[in-house]
């Protein structure tokens, strides 16, 4: 379930674990392809990173799934 993997994600950012919450995105992304929820959790953690080429180029990924996202269009 896509929730399952977010909750998840937000313990690893709490436990202070970027790299460990990018895997888990990427884990449901492989089950869940062209989810916009994941992908755009891929772009914070890149930008809480302060790296943002990667950031905005998860955030093009969003838009292109779907352009109506408001944080990947800001």
């Amino acid at each position: 379930m896509i929730t399952t993997h977010i909750e998840l994600a937000k313990v690893f950012v709490r436990l202070d674990q970027p790299m460990k919450v990018i895997d888990c995105y990427n884990l449901g992304l492989k089950s869940h392809i062209g989810e916009t929820h994941l992908t755009t959790g891929i772009a914070r953690v890149h930008d809480l990173l302060n790296d943002p080429t990667k950031s905005i180029s998860f955030y093009k990924q969003v838009l292109q799934i779907d352009n109506s996202n408001i944080e990947a269009i800001a």
